[in-house]
């Protein structure tokens, strides 16, 4: 909602592009908090699961089984520092993290280049073979330029919070190799716990995913409304209804959606509360 009134245009084409621009822009937004949240709730699978079975295989229960030569495997260090080192055991962990840190972020680098790479060469062939697309093409490459190139605060700090959270997963994995996986199991279970609730609970408040489906789901609607009146499936007005009906629908779907969310966040908290007194 803007703060200031600006009237819907009355053109059926300016109001489609302005309205999937519109879209466009909120989708990349919330894209990136989608992934974060999402991608923070699996890395925190690979610190629970491995505790969680490291935990049952010292159980009692399973003593006389082949499932208690797990245990063995957490009191055993990949790399153990003599006393007489010269470097002391975080030290040699901070320069390993740090080091697959940069290694991870320069392969990355060179698919993004390689793909971003193949991806131009077909764009620029498409553009030779057909004409009538290539004002169409340039002005999307602009845009995808243009969105690169943006330097609003919030994607500053998505892209540099993914580079940390990089280096925090790579540091925690690489303690493994100098620290004996019984020593780290209780702090990875308390970790990975932490995380997966911390991130599904501010996904599930905020409502990234669902905002980004949302989002994504009536930009494609667009699409399939124009391509309808573009084919002459139907008239102009018939369009331009259809595309205010959509318009007024997204409008109400992301109010539900918001009192909602905040709505089943609050219920599933005080539930959680109740269940603990009892």
């Amino acid at each position: 909602m803007s703060a200031k009134y600006q009237p819907l245009p009355t053109d059926f084409d300016a109001l489609a592009e302005e309205t999937y621009t519109k879209f466009s822009k909120r989708i990349a937004i919330y894209h990136q908090l989608h992934k974060l949240t999402r991608r923070l709730a699996v890395t925190s699978t690979m610190f629970i699961i491995p505790s969680f079975i490291y935990f049952l295989s010292s159980l009692d229960v399973f003593s006389s089984t082949s499932f208690e030569n797990i245990s063995d495997i957490g009191e055993t260090a990949i790399i153990s520092l003599a006393a007489d080192s010269c470097l002391s055991l975080w030290q040699a962990i901070l320069i390993c993290a740090f080091s697959f840190f940069f290694i991870l972020i320069w392969v990355r680098t060179l698919v993004t280049a390689k793909i971003a790479a193949q991806n131009g060469k077909s764009s620029r062939s498409t553009e030779n073979a057909e004409n009538a697309e290539n004002a169409e093409n340039a002005e999307n490459a602009e845009n995808a330029e243009n969105a690169e190139n943006d330097t609003s605060p919030i994607k500053i700090i998505l892209k540099d919070f993914y580079r940390i959270y990089y280096l925090i997963t790579t540091l925690a994995l690489t303690t493994l190799i100098f620290i004996d996986f019984k020593t780290l199991a209780p702090y990875y279970f308390i970790l990975g716990s932490t995380i997966f609730i911390v991130s599904y609970s501010v996904n599930r408040k905020f409502g990234y995913t669902r905002a980004w489906s949302r989002n994504r789901l009536y930009a494609e609607r667009i699409l399939l409304i124009v391509a309808r009146y573009k084919s002459g499936v139907v008239f102009r007005d018939k369009a331009m209804e259809e595309l205010l009906k959509l318009i007024e629908q997204y409008e109400i779907q992301t109010h539900q959606d918001i009192v909602n969310d905040y709505i089943r966040y609050g219920d599933s908290a005080l539930s959680s509360l109740k269940g603990l007194r009892k």
